[in-house]
């Protein structure tokens, strides 16, 4: 099935209202204000781990903010959405 870079877009924007009311449930705090070191605390995880986990939520985070505000351009720019949201 072939779906369009809008499906996707909504999709990720979806994924992070989700993350971010869970995050928001857990921490206190949303995922904006999120830190690795808070994270590594909370999970037990070492610091590189919980810091390429938040590198993954901020490119999520870029997303939601292009699905949302209405902003056209998103950098890097997304060439394969199929890709990227099986990241």
């Amino acid at each position: 099935m072939s779906r369009n870079g809008s499906f996707y877009v909504a999709t990720c924007a979806q994924l992070y209202e989700v993350v971010d009311d869970i995050s928001k449930m857990e921490f206190g705090e949303g995922l904006a204000t999120l830190t690795p070191d808070r994270l590594s605390a909370r999970t037990g995880q070492s610091l590189a781990v919980t810091a390429g986990f938040l590198k993954e939520l901020m490119e999520l985070m870029k997303t939601y903010a292009f699905a949302t505000s209405g902003k056209r351009f998103l950098y890097p720019p997304v060439f394969s959405w199929k890709r990227k949201t099986r990241s």
